[in-house]
């Protein structure tokens, strides 16, 4: 899927959608988190948590034990295409992540 590259976000998350495609719902027992999540989605009440979810860029891959899912139709329907998810802090904070916006390229270095 598409996913949002965010050096800004403390964490990666999944949308929701997402999340369903893995298994997990609202109706999910256990799955439901008791915080609010605050940040590109805005502020939402409703998150779901995702048990072993690997996500990979590049060739690059990170296994996360648990990983939160949010609504993402918001931003989805502003970009006019479905977003996966946020790739966050955690997921580049292993590598050097250099953006060329002449070339258009992301290069991630160890």
């Amino acid at each position: 899927g598409n996913f949002l590259f965010d050096t800004g976000a403390v964490t990666s998350t999944l949308s929701k959608k997402q999340a369903s495609r893995l298994g997990v719902t609202e109706d999910t027992p256990n799955s439901h988190v008791d915080i609010e999540f605050v940040g590109a989605c805005g502020v939402t009440k409703s998150v779901l948590s995702v048990s072993n979810v690997s996500l990979g860029v590049l060739g690059s891959q990170m296994k996360f034990p648990q990983i939160l899912a949010v609504d993402l139709q918001e931003i989805s329907r502003e970009l006019e295409t479905e977003v996966s998810g946020i790739l966050g802090g955690d997921f580049f904070s292993r590598y050097k992540v250099r953006l060329d916006y002449y070339n258009t390229t992301l290069k991630l270095e160890e």
